[in-house]
């Protein structure tokens, strides 16, 4: 469920709810909240908050490098990751004669508990487990992005920096 809740004509709150079930790892309510703030008609900035989660699973980029054959069944103990976050983005759009321009800029801050990681089985060095590590991840990061379109044919460019870091 979400809502939207105009304070003035410039500036409105939006609040979500999502309620996820997974068949293994059970339910998850994920709240949101945002403020989205337009000066000028060509012009938002939004300050938006939220939970997320990721449940175990064995296909993931990390044990893709691995290898699957090295891998083994997921642990009965393993816990979902559970992560907070907080963005601010402001996206400006204009035009150039037919050439419609989307300008992105975000900085989003994520906080992670129970990070799923793989690491060499104690009881056998040459296979991987994935295992929630006693540990908490904080990222950091921005994302910038330019969209340009000419008769429905659009033009992505982007780039995105993180830096992530492991804390007690």
């Amino acid at each position: 469920a979400q809502d939207g809740y105009h304070i003035t004509d410039k500036l409105m709150a939006e609040a979500g709810l999502r309620a996820d079930y997974h068949n293994v790892f059970g339910w998850y309510v994920l709240p949101r909240l945002a403020l989205v703030y337009k000066p000028v008609t060509d012009l938002s900035l939004r300050l938006s908050g939220g939970t997320g989660y990721k449940s175990p699973a064995i296909f993931s980029a990390q044990t893709q490098t691995i290898g699957y054959r090295y891998l083994l069944p997921l642990a009965a103990g393993l816990r979902s990751e559970k992560s907070q976050g907080l963005n601010f983005d402001a996206n400006y759009h204009t035009s150039l004669g037919k050439v419609d321009i989307t300008l992105n800029q975000a900085l989003y801050y994520t906080h992670i508990t129970d990070p799923i990681l793989p690491v060499t089985s104690t009881a056998d060095n040459s296979k991987i487990m994935l295992i929630n590590q006693p540990f908490r991840v904080n990222s950091l990061g921005t994302d910038t992005y330019v969209r340009f379109e000419l008769d429905h044919l659009e033009l992505y460019l982007g780039y995105n920096h993180t830096v992530s870091k492991y804390t007690d």
